[in-house]
């Protein structure tokens, strides 16, 4: 169908002809006529009844246009000479001429055709009954409600029916359709299949990342418990066990491995998993622990065991770190712990080798000095000691030496005024030596320098007397406690006797005649008299030129 159809009808007879030949028309356009019923025809003066103009009746456009039967939207008027044209044309040279003011719907005006002509029909559609107006095939026009009207018996390609609207609308798929191959309808994917998405073709569903294609090629089958779509999603394949899991017995699942073991490097079994680092395996055979501050777990990692202390640091409970000796009152904290007393390849006295457990007590950190004593006795509570030009109260400027020339029984009574004790055989060993298995307080080397004795005078020129209480500090014990070997001898508050096998506490006997005092002196030249395992017996009473004493006290549970 053309995109135009130009309808352009012109009608004149050849009577019209020759009235226009003779003479103008001229028609009565209102109603002044004097008789109605001859309204609408029109009355040319001059016509072939001879007569003239005046008395006749003449009809309006309208009523001339429905006579002469002029096509839709045309219409006949004074300027047309009684021939049909379109609104705002006259008739000159055998036609309608000028372009039309106004057209009736659907025309539009054409100005280069001067006519009113009719658009195409929208795609689809076609004319109806009327040869003006467009509608869908199966329906017709309907002049009084000026729209079509039915439902269209079918659409064209692209469209589809809408029977409630009574019209063809544009063909739309939504959800799992896509377009019939008649293009006017939608039809639904088959099973395994869903649609593009311009809905125009159904494409293979794919299947979910758990599922392979079935035997059909079209649906998708999901794989079991234990099983995975291998690379081609063709077919389930064994999924393999991960982390800390190994294969179940049933040889499909993966379970984990039990707390305390881990799964092997082709995750198969589960094994006892390593003890690392600072930890060693716990009681239950199975878990690891971590070895507490200040220990460190040996190389299988099934103990624990103290990292010792630096020189000069102590560790007050198993569970601190090192640290430096606590002082206070002139006193040294030491702590208390576990120690072989004794050696088995020394004097017959010192043995057999053996253990003792004490408990953390304070030693002074000097022996006890001659103004120290001198105080006490100015006090009313201390016997005066021996002031034998030997001894060091007799000397002058003394105050700073230790005391000596006093007895077992001075020594106790000096401590107790004091709120403290004479430390016990097992005390003063352990706080020269430590844990450690040395016979020196300073260690292993040999003694020279280290302490104040003869040993390391000139037989020409000997020692005579004690040394000041803070000297030689490089012979300081593990704790820091100085002068522990030689400067004076020391009481102990123990008897002395033969020692017994793993004892607690101060190890001495209840009852005996002889005290216990040790650490040799300044007159000591022999080593094996230094040693701090060495021991010594003297009967109580006995006041001597370098023996003296240091005093002890409890620690507090706190401390």
């Amino acid at each position: 169908m053309s995109s135009r159809i130009p309808i352009v009808l012109f009608f004149m007879t050849a009577g019209a002809a020759a009235r226009v030949t003779a003479q103008p028309c001229v028609s009565c356009w209102d109603k002044t006529c004097p008789e109605l019923k001859n309204y609408g025809t029109p009355a040319c003066g001059g016509g072939s009844s001879g007569g003239s103009s005046a008395g006749k009746h003449h009809s309006s456009p309208k009523a001339e246009t429905e006579a002469k039967g002029c096509p839709e939207g045309q219409q006949v008027s004074a300027d047309t000479a009684g021939h049909c044209c379109w609104a705002g044309q006259v008739w000159a040279e055998g036609r309608c001429r000028g372009v039309p003011s106004a057209c009736p719907q659907p025309f539009r005006i054409i100005p280069e055709k001067e006519v009113c002509e009719l658009p195409a029909c929208p795609e689809g559609q076609q004319r109806a009954q009327d040869k003006i107006h467009c509608c869908w095939a199966g329906q017709v026009w309907s002049t009084q409600r000026s729209l079509c009207v039915g439902v269209p018996t079918h659409c064209p390609h692209g469209f589809m029916v809408q029977a409630e609207k009574q019209q063809c609308t544009p063909l739309k798929c939504e959800g799992n359709t896509v377009e019939a191959r008649d293009g006017r309808s939608c039809v639904p994917c088959a099973d395994g299949f869903e649609a593009a998405a311009d809905h125009s073709t159904c494409n293979l569903k794919a299947c979910r990342p758990t599922a392979v294609r079935a035997r059909d090629g079209v649906h998708c089958q999901e794989c079991q418990n234990g099983f995975r779509p291998d690379a081609g999603g063709r077919k389930c394949e064994l999924l393999p066990c991960l982390g800390n899991t190994v294969r179940a017995r049933d040889g499909v699942l993966c379970t984990p491995c039990a707390d305390g073991f881990l799964a092997d490097a082709a995750n198969k079994v589960c094994q006892l998993k390593p003890c690392d680092g600072n930890t060693v395996r716990d009681r239950d055979g199975v878990h690891c622990l971590a070895c507490t501050p200040g220990s460190q777990a040996d190389a299988a990692h099934k103990k624990c065991a103290l990292i010792p202390c630096e020189r000069g640091q102590v560790r007050y409970k198993p569970t601190e770190a090192c640290s430096a000796p606590v002082e206070q009152w002139g006193m040294v904290l030491v702590p208390g712990g576990q120690f072989k007393m004794g050696a088995a390849d020394g004097a017959p006295d010192e043995k057999p080798a053996h253990r003792v457990d004490l408990k953390t007590f304070y030693l002074d950190k000097t022996e006890v000095s001659v103004l120290q004593f001198r105080r006490c006795v100015k006090e009313g509570a201390c016997k005066a000691p021996l002031d034998l030009a030997a001894c060091s109260a007799g000397r002058d400027g003394s105050d700073t030496l230790p005391v000596d020339c006093v007895d077992w029984e001075q020594a106790v009574t000096y401590c107790k005024a004091r709120n403290k004790r004479l430390p016990s055989e097992a005390e003063w060993e352990f706080a020269a030596l430590g844990p450690s298995e040395s016979d020196y307080p300073w260690g292993a080397a040999a003694p020279r320098s280290q302490l104040c004795w003869n040993g390391d005078a000139r037989p020409e020129a000997p020692r005579l007397s004690a040394c000041e209480s803070d000297e030689y500090r490089a012979g300081a014990s593990p704790v820091g406690i100085l002068n522990l070997a030689g400067n004076v001898a020391e009481w102990t508050a123990d008897w002395y006797g033969a020692y017994e096998a793993d004892l607690a506490g101060s190890a001495g006997p209840p009852r005996g005649e002889m005290r216990v005092f040790r650490g040799g002196s300044y007159v000591d030249t022999d080593p094996a008299r230094v040693r701090a395992r060495a021991r010594f017996k003297l009967p109580p009473s006995s006041r001597l030129p370098g023996l003296g004493f240091r005093c002890a006290r409890d620690a507090r549970s706190s401390e």
